[in-house]
């Protein structure tokens, strides 16, 4: 087992010389963030349900369009919300987790919204948030390379998430 991992450093250290960065591509970046969902919440009356997440990357940043259903006393709404999120990095474990969930609009029977704090359901949201954020979409061990040496910093860049050494 040794061997395996001085030959592993042998190999890989003129590669890490010419190049700091994995990069983790957005497929898997998507699978995990689709284990996050559906995503339920019950609170105040009103149940939410967010699913069938769809990724893409826009400055530096996920945008997670989804489908939700709100289901509250008075109507029911259903349509897309698209989130933002950057990411967080648990050392201790390894784990990427998003952060800094923010809703940034809504469609509902086809006409678009802006939410702002006043927004009905705004307190589901908020719940909905702290759920999202709770659960790890990658853990950095899966890459070996990650295994041998520090992670310095990771980024959300165009083509994925770059772990740099």
């Amino acid at each position: 087992m040794k061997i395996k991992k001085i030959l592993l450093v042998f190999l890989f250290l003129p590669i890490i010389s010419l190049s700091s960065t994995v990069k983790v591509p957005i497929s898997v970046v998507y699978s995990g963030i689709s284990k996050i969902f559906p995503i339920e919440k019950e609170k105040l009356g009103g149940k939410l349900t967010i699913s069938n997440p769809s990724l893409a990357i826009y400055n530096n940043k996920f945008l997670i369009k989804t489908d939700y259903v709100i289901d509250t006393l008075f109507k029911d709404f259903s349509g897309t919300m698209l989130f933002e999120s950057d990411i967080r990095f648990d050392n201790n474990t390894s784990d990427i987790y998003l952060s800094n969930v923010k809703l940034i609009e809504l469609t509902d029977r086809g006409e678009t919204y802006v939410p702002t704090e006043k927004f009905a359901t705004n307190a589901l949201v908020q719940a909905m948030y702290k759920m999202a954020e709770s659960k790890s979409i990658y853990n950095t061990n899966e890459n070996k390379l990650t295994n041998l040496l520090p992670i310095k910093n990771i980024l959300i860049e165009n083509d994925g998430l770059h772990i740099e050494f």
